[in-house]
């Protein structure tokens, strides 16, 4: 798991899917999940490249906000979920955790309730 600066870093590329295929011919049987931040994120899981986007939400503090989805994603590969099953919940956790649970973020606070 990657952000796309990261991405850059590494492959000396800016756009996302060239940041995943340059990573998989190096590295073939490496499963990929590359953060875009309000963007969204994209995952390859060695066979198909995925795409989810971001949702729109007022976020007021991002601290912690990729750290909350690689804790998330790897707590969901250990209980035998796919990339593709744990994208929604992946996106919907760290908006939760950059935007207090203010009336303008209800609707996304209570979607990330129910999937807990």
């Amino acid at each position: 798991m990657l952000n796309e600066i990261e991405g850059e870093f590494l492959t000396g590329h800016r756009e996302p899917a060239k940041i995943i295929s340059t990573l998989r011919a190096r590295h073939p049987l490496l499963k990929i999940v590359l953060t875009l931040g309000d963007k969204g994120c994209m995952y390859h899981d060695g066979e198909r490249l995925y795409y989810h986007s971001a949702y729109e939400v007022t976020a007021v503090d991002t601290t912690a906000a990729g750290d909350t989805l690689c804790g998330g994603l790897v707590a969901m590969l250990a209980e035998g979920k796919t990339l593709e099953d744990v994208s929604a919940f992946l996106q919907t956790e760290t908006v939760a955790t950059a935007t207090p649970p203010y009336d303008s973020n209800k609707t996304m606070w209570d979607r990330y309730m129910s999937m807990c």
